[in-house]
């Protein structure tokens, strides 16, 4: 663990991207714990409180640098001035990118904008169509996806709806890639990635709104061309499939980007922490009704089986659990008080209780 320390702190000392300083900070988010036992935290927050200000000379702004700052710190180790000048840059950057209709709050903003932007310069209405997102298939430059997202950022950041329109207008090029020779989505992940952290509460709400609004819409749209047919069954395998290859499958299927690999061990991380344990363990109970289902194919039984075994056979998943006994009685309680809950169903349950706990189990999840 000292060498992870080191290797962390020497990445923040060296100029880098926001992405990789998300990276960083992610990484030392996993093993706080650890940190606070050997005493080095105090250690970690000058080093990010310092990283920060590098960038800033650089006008690089990472929003997971500066909360972690925060987190780490919790009002201890920076002096009052430094922490309270971080804080206003975080208000500050999420006032950039809100739409403000005060008058005062707008002088605010203006004092902002010239510290984020060059002067002169005025953030454009955000069109509904955005060409340049359609073209970045065609765009072969490894940071092609990096230069769209900072130049879309740069002249539409101050239009109200610029993040939802950016979302639509790529989930429009994803339905273009569904029948290339050459899917593209890589590229694509690569450019919300970087949209992201280009927003003060990130890209989720304003995908949630898409969904809410023209989302269900748009998805109803290409059901024909993103599945072979309209069955339970295709979304039921679909959804086991990528749950397996985001959370179980082995390091070996994620090439061998050091950075990449880091990135996908800390996000797997956190699916066993609060607050994205309680929906993880309210889904097992999910999982022994379909297992129980007798209008589900027995393949997609077997496979719901599986996937049970796996993630409560995982080391990550056992340490969430027994740090939080109260997710896993919470989503058994609620199973047992349906009030179509067939009596059949309850052994299975408790026996699904006891594979999470770990302890003796009765057998009957068999096929």
């Amino acid at each position: 663990m000292i060498f992870q320390l080191q290797l962390s702190l020497g990445v923040l000392e060296r100029p880098c991207q926001s992405e990789c300083l998300t990276i960083v900070a992610e990484i030392l988010r996993r093993y706080s714990p650890i940190w606070a036992g050997m005493g080095v935290l105090r250690d970690i927050a000058l080093a990010l409180y310092a990283t920060h200000q590098s960038c800033k000379s650089r006008g690089i702004h990472c929003r997971a640098l500066l909360a972690f700052l925060l987190e780490v710190d919790a009002g201890r180790y920076l002096e009052s001035p430094a922490r309270k000048n971080v804080e206003m840059e975080i208000a500050s950057y999420a006032q950039v990118s809100s739409y403000l209709s005060q008058s005062s709050e707008r002088c605010f903003t203006e004092l902002v904008l010239k510290a984020l932007r060059p002067s002169g310069t005025e953030t454009e209405p955000c069109p509904k169509k955005i060409p340049e997102i359609l073209l970045l298939s065609n765009d072969t430059r490894p940071d092609a996806a990096y230069i769209l997202a900072n130049n879309l950022w740069f002249h539409y950041h101050k239009s109200p709806g610029w993040a939802w329109s950016i979302w639509d207008n790529t989930f429009a090029a994803l339905r273009v890639q569904v029948n290339a020779e050459a899917p593209c989505d890589a590229r694509y992940a690569s450019f919300l990635l970087h949209i992201d952290q280009h927003l003060p509460d990130g890209l989720d709400e304003h995908v949630d709104r898409w969904f809410q609004e023209t989302g269900k819409l748009e998805l109803i749209s290409i059901d024909s061309v993103a599945w072979t047919n309209a069955d339970c069954e295709v979304y039921l395998r679909a959804a086991h499939d990528i749950f397996a290859r985001l959370v179980l499958s082995g390091e070996e299927d994620w090439g061998n980007d050091i950075v990449e690999l880091q990135r996908v061990r800390v996000r797997r991380q956190d699916v066993f922490c609060s607050p994205h344990l309680s929906l993880l363990v309210g889904a097992i109970p999910t999982l022994v009704f379909l297992e129980h289902a007798p209008h589900v194919p027995s393949e997609l039984r077997r496979r719901a089986v599986a996937l049970r075994d796996a993630v409560c056979g995982s080391i990550e998943f056992r340490q969430g659990i027994y740090q939080d006994l109260n997710a896993v009685r919470d989503a058994f309680d609620k199973s047992l008080q349906y009030d179509a809950l067939d009596e059949s169903l309850v052994e299975p349950l408790m026996d699904a209780l006891r594979l999470i706990l770990n302890v003796t189990r009765t057998g009957m999840a068999t096929y």
